[in-house]
Parts: C-alpha cells; structure tokens; sequence
C-alpha cells in the first residue's frame, strides 16, 4: 500500500501536474500511516486496537475505489468525472458500510483470549 501509494506520486500524465488522484493519495497515505503507527505506539492505549481496524479498514475501501475507477476510465471508458465521481462514491458506500457492519466480528476476533481461572 505504501508503494502504490507513493508510485501514485509519479502520474502525472492526466492532468499535466498534480491533481485529484495526488490529493486522494496523500490522503490514502495518511491515513496508512495513522494505522501503522497506531499500532507501533499502540496509543491511544484503550482503543489503538479499534482505531487501527479503521484505519486499515478505510485503507483499504481506498485501494477498491481506486482500482474501480481505474476499471471505469480505461475499460468501460466513461468520461473522466463520471468515471471517478460514480465508482468512488459507490465503493466508499459499500466499503464503509461492510466496515462497520464487521466490526464487532473483527473485533472479537482479535481479541487476546482471557487466560481461563
């Protein structure tokens, strides 16, 4: 994800210099980033769990966004806005909703065992 976030940096074909895809990059990025060091610094200490299966959670509805807008402007072809604005505001939609209807499953599943008594 790091990769394909910072190789993202080097399209600049599109738009002739930086433009929408940079933004929601660096935003990927970010927000990559938080996830991993949430987990690194494992703060804050009570829900670094929680916010980190969000983080990577949302990560990852933006590589699907991504990759469905990439399907929609070179194989389907739409014009380039609806290409971008359809797919992203479907996938995050969707995403966001499987996100949190997961979540209580997730969680408990990553949840260290109570040691028995």
């Amino acid at each position: 994800m790091f990769g394909l976030n910072l190789t993202a940096m080097l399209i600049y074909n599109l738009f002739g210099g930086f433009g929408v895809f940079h933004v929601i990059s660096l935003i990927n990025l970010a927000i990559l980033l938080a996830g991993f060091f949430t987990v690194l610094l494992q703060r804050p200490r009570k829900r670094w769990l929680h916010n980190h299966y969000y983080l990577m959670g949302w990560s990852y509805v933006g590589l699907w966004a991504a990759f469905a807008t990439e399907i929609t402007v070179r194989v389907v072809r739409w014009p380039l806005a609806t290409a971008v604005t359809i797919p992203t505001v479907l996938v995050i939609l969707l995403g966001g909703a499987f996100v949190r209807l997961r979540e209580q499953h997730t969680m408990r599943n990553l949840r260290p065992a109570r040691p028995s008594a």
